[in-house]
């Protein structure tokens, strides 16, 4: 996966005008956006049971705490909680 200073030498532009030109379009951060994305795509690694520190390290976040912290901010729920809940509806 490219990195944000990577896009940019490909396109010949900086990291910053990448950003400016995300937000004028989506009206969103691009880093907001990112955590919201990796947070989304973290729920069917939690329904399938992968325990909470695989499921952040495969979604992107360094570390599981902050993964867990990130997903309590956005979801209202721990990520255990999630997968507990959502495999109890599943079977």
């Amino acid at each position: 996966m490219r990195t944000l200073d990577e896009w940019a030498r490909e396109l010949h532009t900086s990291s910053a005008s990448i950003r400016r030109a995300f937000r004028a379009e989506t009206g969103t951060p691009l880093s907001q956006w990112r955590t919201m994305f990796r947070l989304n795509a973290s729920l069917r690694y939690l329904q399938a049971g992968m325990p909470v520190s695989v499921v952040a390290n495969r979604v992107g976040f360094e570390s599981s705490n902050g993964y867990a912290m990130a997903f309590r901010r956005h979801f209202s729920c721990r990520p255990t909680e999630f997968a507990r809940t959502s495999r109890s509806l599943a079977g």
